[in-house]
């Protein structure tokens, strides 16, 4: 799996397996509720005891804000 950012405020995790739709698409939002840019996305994965391969996702947007 891959991730991508845009100008359209959203970010998008695909999959090199289903090539021709994404497996999720997570929109970003201003404090007022209002679309923002994306202009920077990174994930990290961690573990617990309970499951494993969760991913905190963050994505850096043109208002300042930093969202995760």
């Amino acid at each position: 799996e891959f991730m991508t950012c845009a100008d359209d405020g959203t970010v998008r995790l695909w999959s090199l397996i289903r090539r021709t739709e994404h497996v999720s698409c997570i929109k970003t939002k201003s404090e007022q509720g209002k679309k923002t840019a994306t202009t920077t996305c990174t994930y990290n994965t961690y573990h617990t005891h309970v499951t494993q391969n969760e991913y905190l996702i963050t994505a850096g947007c043109d208002d300042g804000s930093i969202q995760i």
